[in-house]
């Protein structure tokens, strides 16, 4: 476990992490931190829970979370991201068992169709606190089989919602919010 929260990093060079391929846990909330670059966990190959929350954080490049093969439970809550691409995890190992992911309390008002398509294990998602004001059938491609938890609330969301078709292939959802 490495814990740098509370601290002024506000980013890191190539190599930080270089012989911490052991490492489980690492914590870096309430720093710095306004974007993720390329490959910035490179060498985090163990890497099962990793939080980046309350940063200025609004930019996460596309392979940033590279390398991070056994990454679980990612929190990147009370930062300011406006939008997530397709790109944002597609470079995480496909299949790849991440359990949770927490992005509450930013600044959401854009998802890609395709944002979460490689996190097919994913079990929960907390969306809430964000501007998203609309959902789209394809928004969340990819989390039907094993989603059991979603959170969509305090958001902008506008009707009408046609929960019935966002929501029907999620068999194993018990808790919506």
């Amino acid at each position: 476990v490495l814990d740098l929260s509370y601290n002024n990093l506000n980013s890191f060079s190539n190599g930080t992490w270089t012989g911490l391929g052991y490492l489980s846990q690492l914590a870096l909330d309430n720093n710095l931190i306004s974007s993720i670059s390329n490959s910035m966990f490179d060498g985090l190959g163990s890497l099962s829970s990793l939080r980046v929350c309350n940063n200025p954080l609004s930019t996460i490049e596309p392979n940033a979370f590279a390398g991070l093969n056994s990454l679980q439970y990612f929190r990147l809550s009370g930062n300011r991201l406006s939008s997530l691409s397709d790109a944002t995890f597609a470079s995480l190992p496909t299949p790849h068992y991440m359990l949770t992911l927490d992005l509450s309390n930013n600044s959401l008002s854009s998802i890609g169709p395709n944002t979460f398509a490689n996190l097919s294990t994913l079990r929960k998602l907390d969306l809430s606190t964000n501007r998203l004001s609309s959902l789209t059938a394809n928004m969340f491609a990819g989390l039907s089989g094993r989603l059991e938890w979603l959170s969509l609330s305090k958001n902008r969301l506008i009707g009408p919602l046609d929960a019935a078709t966002l929501f029907s292939s999620f068999t194993g959802l018990t808790y919506l919010d």
